[in-house]
């Protein structure tokens, strides 16, 4: 029989005896199946390396019947074996599967789980609403910079609600609210008539209410999370103009989605099948989502809602990943997001380089590695103590802000990762994977801001995508990059954060004094300093030694 969570304290994943490398996450959603394979990270960070996702529709006609189909008791049977034999072939050494609202909520759902149980040999666990609003928690907690406010997770049969305070969860409930459940249950016209909407849209004020929604406070944030989610902000972002990167930390504009809610009650399901972007196994459903969202950011009074593309599967696979019976929540979101992309994209690598060669061959008749197990310093490694040190010593030049310097610390740890793919344009390549990567802890303009800093290091200028305005400039920023320049040129040589060095402002000039044993080279690098910083603050760059 399959297991039936009480309360979102009780954990779903039991620690291994040995640390998990490779791990299956199946969810079976009321509408969508999903499966990840995904590897652990540093910190416990899932690295997904692939997903499948089909339509289940568990819970089709379950307002009427209350109960669960014969046909979608069969195509989530075909789902779970298919996950199943993908998942052996990644080599996974735990397949978690779980099911939400329709399994929860059905009145054979019990009987449906432990069949599906039995026919696919995935053990599922059931999930109470409470534990599901946890793991969605812990996803969003874990990839943006949530610590105060709501986040919310918008499936197909239930509306999960995490209240957090101090990054820690402090409440969390669930609601009869999916997308699926409410467009059967209310938007029965096509296209949907004018009280339908309005009946929707009651129902939901009147639960949030209930379940204490209430304005979000000065510094709080909401987040939301789930396939709906994701769909509207493509056709917010299409509309709005913005560029076409990730989804995950991007801002939907609360006016903005305010108006495509209304354009999307006002369409026939085929109008909606027709529009660019959406899904159309989505279409049907999405009018009721976005009045539920709507609903959400009326009753919070938020100005944008910011997108989790993390959801119930990775926080899943957070606790799995924990190491012994530490908390799954990670405690610096930024600083742990910063490692784990450096891990993969700087000196990843070099940790694990090693070259295969024809010979000699070992006893066994195989090539020998003639690198195995390679270790040593990255170039990079230090940039960023010498950069914060260097940005204080032009503080005559330009002040910064602390959100600022904190932008600046994360393009110094990772100002070498377009390098990852080549030598040749790698500020385009840079700006590429911090705006299409995974970075956790940041929002999406964060992102666009920390690539064009690593950009700019060198006198480079990355135009951002339409729809995050000019690019970056202004003393502040210009200061942050000459910091990081020169702190990636000198580490070069030997130059560290306490090696003893001063920066000084005569008029028209910025002087770089270093010790007299640091071995100095006018290279193309130098030369786009320099050129930086005549652009910049009208200064000769001029980086001499003591004695020189």
């Amino acid at each position: 029989m399959p297991a039936r969570a009480r309360c979102y304290t009780d954990r779903v994943t039991e620690h291994p005896p040995a640390r998990l490398t490779r791990l299956g996450v199946i969810d079976l959603g009321s509408n969508t199946g999903r499966l990840i394979l995904c590897l652990r990270q540093v910190h416990g960070i899932p690295l997904i390396v692939d997903e499948a996702q089909v339509s289940l529709r568990l819970a089709e006609g379950l307002q009427q019947s209350g109960a669960i189909g014969r046909p979608a008791i069969d195509r989530a049977l075909v789902a779970l074996r298919a996950f199943r034999v993908a998942a052996e072939r990644f080599g996974v050494e735990r397949l978690l599967a779980v099911g939400t609202s329709a399994l929860r909520d059905a009145a054979n759902g019990a009987e449906v789980a432990a069949e599906l149980q039995r026919e696919s040999g995935v053990p599922i666990a059931v999930l109470s609403g409470e534990q599901e609003a946890f793991y969605g928690y812990l996803a969003a907690a874990n990839s943006l910079p949530v610590y105060d406010g709501l986040v919310f997770d918008l499936g197909g049969g239930s509306l999960e609600l995490s209240f957090v305070r101090g990054h820690a969860l402090e409440r969390a409930v669930s609601l009869p609210l999916g997308a699926l459940r409410l467009h059967e249950r209310f938007l029965r016209g096509d296209p949907p008539a004018p009280g339908e909407a309005a009946a929707l849209r009651q129902h939901v004020e009147s639960a949030l209410r209930e379940a204490g929604v209430r304005k979000l406070a000065t510094g709080e944030t909401l987040a939301g999370a789930g396939g709906t989610i994701r769909a509207l902000a493509k056709l917010v972002r299409k509309a709005s103009g913005a560029p076409s990167l990730r989804l995950h930390g991007y801002a939907i504009d609360a006016s903005r989605q305010r108006d495509l809610a209304r354009l999307l009650a006002g369409q026939t399901a085929q109008q909606r099948r027709r529009v660019a972007g959406l899904a159309p196994e989505r279409a049907e459903i999405v009018a009721a989502g976005a009045l539920i969202v709507q609903g959400v950011l009326q009753a919070t009074g938020a100005r944008s809602l910011l997108v989790c593309g993390q959801g119930l599967r990775e926080g899943l696979a957070y606790e799995a990943f924990r190491v012994h019976h530490r908390s799954p929540v990670i405690r610096d979101v930024r600083r742990a997001g910063i490692e784990a992309f450096r891990e993969r994209y700087v000196t990843g690598a070099l940790r694990d380089f090693t070259h295969e060669s024809l010979d000699p061959l070992d006893e066994a008749g195989r090539a020998a590695p003639l690198y195995a197990g390679l270790r040593g310093p990255h170039p990079s490694d230090g940039v960023e103590p010498l950069a914060l040190r260097l940005l204080e010593k032009l503080a005559p030049v330009a002040s910064v802000s602390a959100a600022e310097r904190d932008l600046l610390s994360a393009a110094a740890a990772l100002c070498d990762a377009g390098r990852a793919i080549s030598l040749y344009r790698w500020p385009e390549h840079a700006f590429y994977l911090l705006t299409n990567g995974d970075l956790n802890g940041y929002t999406q303009r964060e992102a666009v801001q920390i690539g064009q800093l690593i950009a700019a290091q060198a006198g480079s200028r990355i135009e951002p995508a339409r729809g995050f305005g000019p690019p970056a400039e202004g003393a502040a920023f210009e200061s942050m990059a000459l910091a990081l320049g020169l702190a990636r040129w000198l580490r070069r040589f030997g130059v560290d954060a306490e090696t003893p060095l001063s920066v000084l402002a005569p008029p028209g000039a910025l002087l770089v004094v270093l010790p007299p044993d640091v071995p100095l080279i006018a290279d193309e690098w130098e030369e786009g300093l320099a050129r930086a910083c005549r652009r910049a603050f009208d200064r000769e760059l001029r980086i001499t030694r003591v004695g020189d």
